[in-house]
């Protein structure tokens, strides 16, 4: 295989760089590829990246060497090119493709015989254009380069770009080329992974709530999540962060969820292991927020607790927290269910056991293509928002 991408070592003197190659091949997915993953476990190697479509593959990677499949990039055999684009002046002509050999690679000399390429693996309308162009190209008398052949067959970048490189797909090399090229800068914005809000690191909406109704009693700002980020506590090798923090008073705020603080009375088989704990039982959960809070305490912090299965108890029983809730502008954790509404998606049933008795049928109807028509006639934002979490306390004429 590396001979394959870097020649062979004695004429290559760029052998010992194993420089990044790509590698093109015209069917790779189809054809090529099978004799590449043969080779492969000649060597007993594996390819360490392969982006599949279904059983075949459309790149594949070992070490800095890529093959990649042109067929992706143009779908018609490279003797068709010239006349899918109506281009006259260029014509691929045919290749001898049983030709290439060790003893051949250096080859100059009278056009190679006929049966290197292989005119019985052609159609018959395909053989007769090879046999009259094979006559013509002998009553020429040219030597034939070898090495030259090679390299004419090569693709060439002719958008400011080179497709190749980055691109495994022509729709992938049409969107890089609008990108880079035709699309003006700073023109799209684009939501960030944690939202615009800039949060970081995850969170609980839950937590944020409780947060923001103290915020308002208490009539002053907390730091948290959503605002300047969550406060972080160093103390010796491990940092503790906190889930709100009063840096006038030093008071920190911890809201201790059922599961992942290991709240008594949600779960009272204490040895059980949840999905999303690390592996450790309910009591470790427990036991490590319990060691957290009295370390802070300990270095001179007012530490203020909150129990979700408490907070849930006093939204429904303290007058006003409920309407002050829906008063804000959170971001939920998304609901899977959410994903059958609309667009192509869209469903009346989630579930119908068919009747056979009835010669029921369940069936696909696409009635509008939401995709399509958003990217044709909707709007996207060219700017990032400034959210604001209270819109009702916020005054219009400031802005």
């Amino acid at each position: 295989m590396n001979e394959l991408a870097y020649g062979l070592e004695e004429e290559n003197r760029h052998w010992d760089d194993f420089r990044e190659v790509i590698g093109i091949f015209h069917n790779l997915k189809g054809y090529d590829g099978v004799f590449l993953q043969e080779q492969m476990v000649k060597e007993k190697r594996r390819f360490e990246f392969i982006i599949p479509n279904g059983t075949k593959d459309l790149c594949m990677q070992v070490g800095k060497t890529v093959y990649k499949d042109s067929m992706c990039f143009l779908p018609m055999a490279l003797s068709a090119f010239s006349s899918t684009f109506g281009i006259s002046k260029l014509k691929k002509g045919f290749f001898p493709h049983k030709f290439p050999t060790s003893e051949h690679q250096s080859y100059v000399g009278p056009l190679p015989a006929a049966e290197f390429y292989d005119p019985d693996g052609m159609s018959e309308k395909k053989k007769q254009e090879f046999e009259a162009w094979y006559e013509q190209e002998k009553r020429k008398n040219r030597p034939f380069h070898l090495k030259k052949k090679l390299s004419f067959i090569k693709l060439k970048a002719i958008a400011q770009f080179d497709p190749m490189e980055k691109c495994v797909t022509i729709a992938q090399a049409c969107n890089r080329y609008w990108r880079k090229c035709v699309m003006i800068p700073d023109s799209m914005a684009i939501e960030p992974d944690c939202g615009w809000e800039g949060a970081r690191p995850n969170h609980s909406h839950v937590a944020l709530e409780w947060l923001l109704c103290t915020e308002r009693d208490l009539g002053t700002r907390l730091q948290h999540a959503r605002h300047g980020g969550e406060y972080s506590i160093p103390q010796g090798p491990i940092v503790h962060r906190v889930d709100g923090y009063d840096a006038q008073s030093r008071t920190i705020y911890e809201f201790h969820s059922y599961l992942f603080h290991g709240c008594r009375d949600c779960y009272p088989q204490r040895n059980q292991i949840p999905f999303s704990t690390s592996g450790l039982i309910v009591e470790a959960c427990r036991r490590q927020t319990t060691q957290k809070i009295s370390k802070l305490r300990q270095i001179g912090y007012t530490v203020v607790e909150m129990r979700q299965c408490q907070w849930e108890r006093l939204k429904k029983s303290r007058k006003g927290i409920g309407e002050f809730i829906q008063s804000l502008t959170l971001t939920t954790p998304i609901n899977p269910r959410d994903a059958f509404s609309g667009g192509w998606t869209g469903v009346r049933t989630l579930y119908h056991r068919v009747d056979p008795t009835q010669r029921e049928q369940i069936r696909y109807v696409d009635v509008t293509s939401e995709y399509p028509w958003v990217n044709k006639y909707g709007e996207y934002p060219v700017g990032h928002p400034t959210i604001y979490l209270e819109p009702e306390n916020q005054d219009p004429n400031a802005y």
